[in-house]
């Protein structure tokens, strides 16, 4: 009878391509089954197949919940990217309004205030486009519609953002301001009507966002 030659560890590890001196490369994944395994059989004993592969589960869910904390400590050191506030636009010759939108809105947006229409104006000719124009109607040098037609003239996508506020005007501003097709808030503006104009900044913001996708497409 011919006898049967034991093989080594070395020539079973030349047969797989590795020489004898070499290890082979063993990811960490496979190294944590292996001592999850090796743990749960030494913890069961004799004890049923069952009640090892209870302990596996129990010890794998532990790995589980420490990956959670990992997870959760990586988004903290490196926090996902968030949107930016929209960029509000406030014009008034009373400084009183830009201060109390201001502090209405710190939490929700970044404010801009301009006493004249003027120096607003030459923020847009440099190319500052705002998620919200709030403008006064009644405003010496240049009432609210004018200062309107000449922010339209320079950026024509800003006439979707354009609001005015007025504590009173006479026939002819009423009539201008109709002619610009924008909203017109009663003084004193609210922080509640503030708010809710956010909403509906945010709601243009999604749309033309998806307008842009479409047209990229």
């Amino acid at each position: 009878m011919e006898r049967v030659r034991h093989r080594s560890g070395r020539d079973r590890l030349r047969d797989r391509g590795f020489e004898p001196d070499e290890k082979p490369v063993v990811s960490a994944k496979t190294k944590a089954a292996a001592l999850l395994k090796r743990r749960a059989t030494r913890e069961a004993g004799a004890r049923p197949t069952r009640r090892g592969a209870l302990i596996i589960g129990r010890a794998m869910r532990s790995v589980e919940v420490v990956g959670a904390r990992v997870a959760r400590r990586t988004q903290m050191i490196h926090p996902p990217a968030t949107r930016p506030n929209p960029r509000i636009l406030v014009v008034d010759d009373d400084p009183l309004v830009g201060r109390s939108v201001s502090r209405a809105l710190r939490s929700h947006a970044d404010v801009v205030f301009e006493l004249e229409p003027e120096v607003a104006l030459e923020r847009v000719r440099r190319g500052e486009r705002f998620d919200l124009i709030l403008s006064d109607v009644t405003m010496p040098g240049m009432p609210g519609p004018h200062f309107f037609e000449r922010v339209v003239a320079l950026a024509p996508e800003q006439r979707e953002v354009f609001v005015f506020a007025s504590g009173g005007m006479s026939g002819l501003l009423r009539e201008m301001l109709a002619a610009t097709g924008c909203p017109c808030l009663q003084k004193p503006v609210t922080r509640k009507m503030l708010l809710e104009l956010l909403k509906n900044v945010r709601k243009i913001a999604v749309i033309r966002r998806r307008q842009d996708d479409a047209d990229g497409a």
